[in-house]
């Protein structure tokens, strides 16, 4: 496959130990949604347009990013959430009322699909679809918007960071396939 004549540098900092960074080139495939994507980015960095990073590192073994810290973070959300609904937010409150661990996320080493799937039900229900959120993200405070859309970055974390530590022990940590995802 043919490869533009640009490339995309991302200088990486370690969020524990700043001075420490790591810089990825990327070539990229000349396709047309890589052209429109790239025309998207351009534009996005000459209007100082936020890049939302929340979602970005994903199946990572060895990173502080563990089930102990994303269960902490999920329950961190769920607390903004909830701290929210009760102050009367909403004209129908919603409460979460599961908490998060990595012993009831991890049951007979699998991951807790029940658990899961509730977990992306409340982000559902609270955002409703992307063509038409849900009365619940109509005039919210922005920490508010922010935990909401954590649910479903944490949900996916978790899931592929569960996949991705059964395959480090398994075959170790050189056949995994970690992923940078922004939106």
């Amino acid at each position: 496959m043919k490869f533009l004549d640009s490339t995309i540098e991302l200088t990486l900092r370690n969020p524990k130990a700043h001075n420490e960074k790591l810089t990825l080139v990327m070539d990229l495939y000349d396709l047309p949604i890589t052209k429109r994507w790239l025309e998207k980015l351009k534009d996005n960095i000459k209007e100082r347009k936020h890049l939302n990073k929340s979602f970005c590192f994903l199946g990572w073994p060895k990173s502080h990013r563990d089930m102990n810290f994303l269960c902490a973070r999920l329950n961190k959300h769920i607390k903004i959430i909830n701290k929210y609904s009760s102050a009367g937010i909403w004209s129908t409150p919603y409460f979460i009322t599961e908490t998060y661990s990595p012993d009831t996320m991890i049951q007979n080493e699998e991951l807790n699909q029940n658990l899961m799937n509730q977990l992306h039900h409340h982000f559902s229900t609270l955002e409703g679809p992307i063509w038409n959120n849900s009365e619940y993200m109509k005039r919210i405070p922005t920490e508010l918007e922010h935990s909401i859309g954590q649910l479903n970055y944490l949900c996916h974390e978790i899931e592929a960071f569960v996949e991705n530590q059964k395959y480090a022990e398994r075959f170790g940590c050189d056949s995994l396939s970690p992923s940078l995802i922004f939106n």
